[in-house]
């Protein structure tokens, strides 16, 4: 059985966001804006994780470090564009909800690896 679920987690992640979460983000726009707070500051104050088979170096974290940000505010401004043109066309709102889920599965992971001690210290 333990064997099993790292082939499956991925899965139970997609079925659980689409089937579940998404429909939920979609009509309530107080949970769009939570996620969108809380999911930045988790990757903000996480990421990078660096990984035991990476060993990245501390200018490589740095320079990560530095591209998470970049990325994350395109990321941001993307969402928030998305959530403008909502008004405009309703489906933008289905759109803006997956990429929410998105940010917010990347943030959880990120936060994971941290609690359960992925990272590598030096």
């Amino acid at each position: 059985m333990s064997k099993m679920l790292p082939r499956y987690s991925g899965v139970g992640t997609y079925v659980l966001s689409c089937m579940v979460i998404i429909p939920i983000f979609a009509g309530n726009s107080w949970a769009k804006f939570l996620i969108f707070i809380v999911s930045a500051m988790l990757i903000l104050i996480f990421a990078p994780v660096n990984h035991p088979n990476l060993e990245l170096s501390k200018e490589e974290l740095l320079a990560n470090k530095h591209l998470v940000k970049r990325i994350l505010v395109f990321q941001m401004i993307g969402i928030g564009l998305l959530l403008l043109g909502s008004r405009v066309l309703p489906t933008m709102r289905i759109y803006a909800a997956y990429a929410l889920v998105g940010v917010g599965v990347n943030a959880a992971l990120v936060f994971l690896s941290k609690m359960t001690r992925q990272n590598v210290l030096k």
